[in-house]
Order: C-alpha cells, then sequence, then structure tokens
C-alpha cells in the first residue's frame, strides 16, 4: 500500500474545501449584511414616514 501518494491528494481535497467553505461563508455574510441594511432602512422609513396614517388624517 502506497499511503504516499494519496497525502497531496488529501491536502488538496482539505485545502479546496477550506477554501470554498470560506468563500460560501463570504458570501452568506455579504448577503446578510445587505439584507439587514435594507431592513433597517425600510424601518427607518416606516418608523419616520408611516404608510396611510397622513392621508387618514388629511382626509
Amino acid at each position: 500500500m502506497s499511503s504516499g501518494n494519496r497525502l497531496p491528494e488529501l491536502l488538496f481535497a482539505i485545502v479546496l474545501a477550506c477554501v470554498l467553505t470560506a468563500v460560501f461563508f463570504g458570501v452568506l455574510y455579504w448577503v446578510v449584511r445587505v439584507a439587514v441594511r435594507d431592513g433597517i432602512e425600510d424601518a427607518d422609513r416606516r418608523v419616520l414616514r408611516p404608510a396611510g396614517r397622513g392621508d387618514a388624517e388629511s382626509g
């Protein structure tokens, strides 16, 4: 059994898995950060100008 030949393949697989995991979580972090930022901005807009409230008072 020549297990010495499998070591580079194993290291390559481990490194590739780590890189792909890092990329996946990086993209996930970016998507969540943008979604949270947009959600906060939408919430600020709703607090500052609630929808329909001004129309009911003026009519």
